[in-house]
């Protein structure tokens, strides 16, 4: 337990000693002000986080997955942080981040970028989203990404209060595809829902375009064969 004292003109800190150092985990916390006679007033409770993407207080399974970025079969999971790209290149400027999280999970994306000044960071996109009945997530960039390179930051808080991150990686935009290795994908409708102003886009995980040939299929040749004697 830590907490600080306010007494006339100084000030008095408690706080836990070496010995009681937080493990690499995820902590629930608040502050809460007392005055002289009792009376006390809490602030909202908040999540810290100490080494780690997660901070898991139910014990329940809790992990999130982006499954397409792009129409790029992306399948970046928290199951293995180890597999987790520094980089993803897409080609189109209004992504669609679709994704796996537990039933009423809300998901939020930040997409940044670095300032003119290169002094720091610019917040693009702030969205957030729900998943729906069938554990399926998805956020539409509608305005382009104009410049060529973002940083995106995948987070979720599921209905027992449970948090879990992506890592953060960078986002290219250009002519460059992603060759599509990381797993397989079924076939789904694509569908749109709206709930609580909220615009939730359900895609198909699996679009051939991971080389771009399916794209911008090669202009027809013809060939003659010629014989002579």
């Amino acid at each position: 337990r830590e907490y600080v004292q306010y007494k006339s003109d100084s000030i008095m800190v408690h706080s836990k000693q070496d010995k009681d150092k937080l493990l690499n985990k995820g902590y629930k916390w608040k502050v809460r002000a007392v005055d002289n006679t009792g009376n006390n007033t809490d602030s909202s409770e908040k999540i810290l986080r100490i080494n780690t993407h997660e901070a898991n207080f139910s014990n329940s399974v809790f992990s999130l997955t982006l499954l397409n970025t792009g129409e790029i079969d992306t399948n970046i999971t928290t199951i293995h942080y180890d597999q987790i790209p520094l980089s993803l290149n897409i080609y189109t400027p209004t992504p669609i981040f679709y994704g796996i999280a537990p039933v009423g999970t809300k998901v939020t994306l930040k997409i940044e970028k670095e300032n003119n000044l290169k002094s720091g960071r610019d917040l693009i996109v702030n969205a957030t989203t729900i998943a729906n009945e069938s554990s399926r997530f998805g956020i539409n960039i509608t305005d382009k990404l104009t410049d060529k390179e973002y940083y995106i930051n995948l987070s979720a808080v599921n209905i027992q209060g449970d948090y879990v991150e992506l890592p953060e990686f960078k986002l290219k935009i250009g002519n460059t595809y992603q060759i599509n290795t990381l797993g397989d994908s079924s076939k789904n409708n694509i569908k749109t829902e709206t709930k609580n102003n909220v615009k939730s886009t359900l895609i198909p995980t699996h679009i051939p375009t991971s080389t771009g040939a399916d794209l911008y299929p090669s202009k027809l040749k013809t060939c003659f064969l010629f014989w002579c004697w």
